[in-house]
């Protein structure tokens, strides 16, 4: 293959890589500016409970939407393929099956914040715009992947992250925990705005049997989304129950500096899927397998990310976080370390091959089965080896899952499409 082949070949991934990296980028950046300045202001008692809340928020968002970012992203794609003409109606009915959705999960939290979640009852109504416009957000995201518009993506997230920075020391200072929360929804609703106006394919027709469809892999998608929650998020859920509300804090600071390792990856696997799926639809099964073969080299990277960060990341947390660095933090870290590979190959796994290829319901049983197993072992091991027990739970499920995931859906691969 010559260098002019090479180029042309990869020359439109290559730039949707980058610009998905932007977005992304940017908005983690900015969530971390958050993070920051809030932890710099907030004693470590109410800096865990503001991260409490924005757990619980994450949660919810997971049934505003449902699965509908994955579900439309992938059948844009598809359809884009097969055909066009219907594009149009599978966006008018995704937002109507969003509509639905939102007043539901509205109602509930509602009658969650006058019940079990009584001592947040404060938020309850920020929480529940915050998650509305992070699940209208998440969904048009999904649109525009699926037309492989990253570009205006990035564009559009880094006009939204620019509009709303200078506010960020004003509302925190002026409403802590609130003010957090203020910030988010002033983003998300920028965000959410510019992306409705610059969505042009509208059209007011619904199919019924096309909402079928994107609702069933919807679904999938979203009891994956539940299950991912069972074996990540929830162990601060967990944390909380057994009164280690400062030690959120530690953890969360872990994973905000994880995601910049995993970020990449993710995009990576986002920015290929809709390619991926287009090789499914046109049976071409020996580029998808050339494919698969460099998770292995993805692997071989996240050892050595694993021991850069070894010795990088107390350096960092020192520096950036003094008031939380200690012995306790740096445990933690050891432990948790021992995942990145594993989790380096899976996100592109799962985003690049597994979704795209409509096989999502293989994601949802792993990760049910394993969300159940973490929060079965997060009571075992707390109770054996304390706090930690919980991050020990965390590398056998996390690292567990993702090994059957490649195993099992290479077997699909070669029953069905003989690889």
């Amino acid at each position: 293959m010559t260098l002019i082949t090479f180029y042309k070949r990869f020359n439109k991934l290559g730039k949707d890589y980058v610009w998905r990296f932007c977005q992304l980028v940017s908005k983690i950046i900015l969530e971390f500016i958050i993070f920051y300045v809030i932890s710099t202001i907030l004693n470590p008692e109410d800096f865990g409970k503001y991260n409490y809340i924005l757990t619980l928020i994450v949660f919810f968002t997971i049934f505003g939407e449902f699965g509908l970012s994955g579900s439309i992203s992938k059948f844009i794609a598809e359809y884009r393929v097969k055909n066009e003409k219907k594009i149009k109606t599978l966006i008018f009915s995704t937002g109507v099956l969003f509509l639905i959705f939102s007043l539901i999960i509205s109602i509930v939290m509602v009658v969650l914040s006058y019940t079990i979640l009584s001592e947040y009852c404060e938020y309850s109504t920020i929480m529940i715009i915050l998650l509305i416009l992070m699940s209208g957000v998440n969904i048009l995201d999904g649109i525009f992947r699926g037309f492989a518009k990253f570009r205006i993506l990035a564009v559009l997230s880094l006009i939204s992250g620019l509009m709303v920075t200078p506010l960020i020391l004003i509302l925190v200072n002026s409403f802590g925990i609130l003010g957090g929360l203020y910030v988010h929804v002033i983003y998300y609703l920028v965000n959410f705005i510019l992306l409705f106006i610059f969505n042009k394919e509208r059209k007011k027709s619904f199919d019924i049997h096309l909402t079928k469809d994107i609702l069933y892999y919807g679904v999938v998608i979203g009891f994956s989304g539940i299950a991912y929650f069972l074996y990540t998020n929830v162990d601060i859920l967990i944390l909380e129950f057994f009164g280690y509300t400062p030690e959120i804090a530690y953890y969360k600071i872990i994973i905000y500096l994880f995601n910049f390792i995993y970020i990449p990856f993710t995009i990576l696997g986002q920015v290929a899927a809709p390619s991926i799926t287009q090789n499914f639809a046109k049976k071409n099964y020996v580029r998808i397998k050339h494919y698969l073969v460099y998770l292995f080299y993805f692997f071989i990277l996240g050892i050595m990310i694993t021991i850069g960060t070894y010795f990088i990341f107390p350096i960092v947390v020192q520096i950036m976080f003094p008031a939380y660095s200690s012995a306790l933090m740096i445990r933690i870290l050891n432990v948790l370390l021992l995942l990145i590979p594993f989790k380096v190959a899976g996100v592109i796994l799962v985003n690049a091959f597994v979704i795209p290829s409509s096989h999502g319901n293989l994601t949802m049983i792993i990760t049910f089965i394993g969300g159940v197993f973490n929060v079965l072992l997060d009571f075992v091991f707390i109770g054996w080896f304390g706090l930690i027990g919980i991050f020990y739970a965390t590398i056998i499920v996390h690292s567990s899952a993702i090994i059957s995931t490649f195993i099992i859906f290479f077997r699909i691969l070669q029953k069905d499409y003989s690889f």
